[in-house]
This record gives structure tokens, C-alpha cells and sequence, in this order.
């Protein structure tokens, strides 16, 4: 950038050699330390803009978005009544009244079924899972407590401890 600046201004021709070389020196001795400050500047000053639109971006286009789907849908939704609107009506293929309710018949029953069922199962099996969850926690815990060499008494007192539930 300075040999730039440095060579366009000794290609000036309205410039006469003092100015030139004064330039040149302003330039040479001025330029290391004002172009990383320049530049830093210009970087900040980006940085901040940038920094600015991404907020804006962040705040705005949801909501730009959201309302650009519900218009969307919004239209899709209208349009699609008119298409079906515009068809022939030929009768639909429905069921019929007594269809339905066997079918609403059916569902009643395997609620009324299913539900009791379920809850009779859950009743008898709770016992049996906490039975085998603490059998299998106590086999554990005796086991530590074999392995522990804490002597007779120290033993007897983990026993204890582990009966009381401590």
C-alpha cells in the first residue's frame, strides 16, 4: 500500500520534487504506524455494523419468516377451498350411522377391557419388581460389606447398619 501511494505520487506532474519527497517521507516514516491504527478503525467500525445487522437479522427475520409462512399457508388453505369447491360433488364414500357406532361400540369395549387389564397386570407385578430390586440391592450391598475386612465387629456393625436400613 505505501509503494502504491509512494509511485502515484512521484507520477504526479503538477507536484514538484519537494512535495514529492516531503510526501514520501510522510508516507514512509507515517505509513507503519498509521495504517494498522486505519485499519483497526475501519475493523472495529465493521465489526460494530456487522454486529448490528446480526442483532437485526436475529430480531427481524423470525418474525419475517413466520409471518411470510402464515401468509403462505394462509393462501395455500384459500386456494385449495376453491379448487375443492369447484369439483364435482359426487357424494362421498362414507360410513354409514351403523358402522359408526360399532365402531364407536368397539373402541367402549376395548377401553373397558384393556384398562382394567392393564391396571390388574401393573397391581400384580409392582411387588414382584420391588421384591427383585431389593433382593438384588441387599445381594449387593452384602457382598461389599463381606468384602470389606472390617473385622468381626465392624462387620457386625455394617450389618446393622445395612438392617436398620442406614
Amino acid at each position: 500500500v505505501i509503494s502504491t501511494c509512494v509511485w502515484t505520487v512521484w507520477t504526479l506532474a503538477a507536484v514538484g520534487p519537494a512535495r514529492k519527497t516531503l510526501s514520501t517521507i510522510l508516507m514512509c516514516g507515517l505509513g507503519p504506524i498509521v495504517l494498522p491504527l486505519l485499519s483497526s478503525i475501519v475493523l472495529g467500525i465493521a465489526w460494530v455494523a456487522f454486529s448490528v445487522l446480526a442483532a437485526a437479522a436475529a430480531t427481524l427475520l423470525p418474525c419475517v419468516v413466520l409471518i411470510s409462512a402464515l401468509y403462505w399457508g394462509l393462501v395455500s388453505a384459500a386456494e385449495f377451498r376453491t379448487r375443492e369447491r369447484r369439483k364435482p360433488q359426487d357424494g362421498a364414500q362414507d360410513i354409514t350411522f351403523t358402522e359408526m357406532l360399532l365402531a364407536i361400540f368397539a373402541a367402549a369395549t376395548s377401553l373397558a377391557v384393556t384398562g382394567p387389564v392393564v391396571l390388574l397386570l401393573t397391581l400384580v407385578k409392582s411387588p414382584l419388581v420391588l421384591l427383585g430390586a431389593t433382593v438384588s440391592a441387599s445381594s449387593q450391598a452384602l457382598g461389599a460389606i463381606w468384602k470389606s475386612r472390617a473385622g468381626p465387629f465392624g462387620s457386625l456393625l455394617l450389618l446393622v447398619l445395612f438392617a436398620l436400613g442406614l
